[in-house]
């Protein structure tokens, strides 16, 4: 079984949005810090945040 740790972005391929599903990666969307500042001060509970120092996909 194959398993994913960790995810990091390269910048080149990013164009700055903050909100995104990296390629290779189904069902995963990434978001970034000013995003998760952004549902934190409005108080969403509909979704779960992971750092991407975090992350685990079993695949």
């Amino acid at each position: 079984m194959y398993k994913y740790q960790n995810v990091v972005i390269d910048e080149d391929t990013w164009d700055g949005i903050d909100v995104f599903k990296p390629i290779g990666l189904p069902g995963t969307i990434v978001v970034t810090e000013r995003f998760r500042d952004f549902a934190e001060l409005h108080g969403f509970t509909n979704l779960k945040l992971v750092p991407s120092t975090e992350y685990e996909c079993p695949y």
